[in-house]
């Protein structure tokens, strides 16, 4: 699709919680050591977010649409997030996301994605999952070093302790994800605030 942006609508943790959920990768890849650790693509600060509904390649037109569709507010109230126990997705085989939970805020993240996909249906790709869970994505694993580095991966995940501290959220982001030689950099295209009036 020529002149596409590739889009996603998310909780923005960048410069609240990102730097703490960073360093939680970190101690992570301490644990399981330099050789496991190589073989994960780490999630810098700058990019921490939980997305609430990813849109992918769309044109302006539609990303457009997107904004109208959603209104001049969200009716929920502002929330706090607090990041909570991590682990690696799929739960068994090959693993190909390590991740951090959110807790508290985790049912106000689905209410958000529940308020959310029916007023979007049919714009950019459909959810992936049959069920939303609220996550940030720390690491994606880029190869497969068999089930001894899953264990590991798994065990220091479970085992490193949950980083501290919480986000206070008042409105969703509207991000396009632009590819460059170091991973893509996630430029915020609009805000949609959260409100209970």
């Amino acid at each position: 699709m020529a002149g596409a942006m590739r889009v996603f609508l998310a909780v923005d943790l960048r410069e609240t919680l990102g730097p703490a959920a960073h360093a939680w990768g970190r101690a992570v890849a301490d644990a399981i050591g330099p050789r496991d650790a190589a073989g994960l693509s780490w999630v810098p600060a700058a990019r921490i977010h939980v997305t609430v509904h990813f849109f992918g390649a769309l044109d302006a037109r539609l990303v457009t649409r997107i904004q109208e569709a959603l209104g001049d507010r969200v009716p929920e109230p502002p929330f706090d997030v607090a990041l909570d126990g991590g682990s690696i997705f799929p739960p068994r085989g090959r693993p190909r996301v390590l991740w951090l939970g959110t807790a508290p805020g985790a049912g106000t993240l689905a209410r958000l994605h529940a308020w959310i996909a029916p007023r979007v249906a049919g714009m950019g790709q459909p959810d992936r999952h049959a069920a939303f869970a609220p996550h940030v994505t720390i690491a994606r694993v880029r190869r497969d070093d068999g089930p001894a580095a899953a264990r590991a991966l798994r065990e220091a995940a479970a085992l490193t302790p949950a980083p501290a501290g919480t986000a206070r959220i008042e409105a969703l982001t509207l991000f396009e994800s632009v590819p460059g030689a170091q991973g893509p950099t996630y430029v915020p295209l609009w805000q949609v605030p959260l409100s209970d009036g």
